[in-house]
């Protein structure tokens, strides 16, 4: 019997060229991970990516190119406040609101909310993201 929380693997080697570009930002930016997902140099954006969805969790693991994820104005509009873990094998920038930079060092974790204005900066890193539905913790 399978179950019905099978994991979700994206790779960008298995999008035809032409569509990488779109799939990414489109589908597991937008979609996915509720950010503005974009190249930080002039390579293409390149993601190998297990995610696992639960109800009320999402949890994915991957490698990842030279890239940014903000959590912009606009995608605030969706109203999602849950609560997003990050930790990069290789630490990252994060700033919430604008506000002054943060630099994590390796397997350091962020914790934050998709409420607020978010960015994420990365050099080419193995990522792992945990996202929690506020309302399974609210309690």
């Amino acid at each position: 019997m399978t179950s019905k929380y099978q994991p979700v693997r994206l790779s960008t080697d298995e999008i035809p060229e032409k569509y990488r570009d779109e799939m990414i930002r489109d589908f597991y930016g937008k979609i996915a991970m509720r950010m503005e997902v974009a190249p930080i140099s002039d390579e293409p954006i390149w993601i190998d990516a297990h995610t696992h969805s639960l109800p009320g969790i999402m949890v994915s693991l991957g490698n990842f190119s030279a890239v940014s994820g903000e959590r912009t104005s606009e995608l605030l509009s969706d109203g999602n406040d849950d609560i997003f873990i990050s930790v990069a094998a290789d630490g990252f920038n994060a700033s919430r609101n604008g506000s002054e930079t943060l630099l994590t060092t390796s397997s350091e974790a962020v914790l934050t909310s998709l409420s607020s204005r978010i960015r994420f900066v990365t050099r080419r890193t193995s990522l792992k993201t945990v996202q929690i539905k506020r309302s399974l913790i609210a309690p």
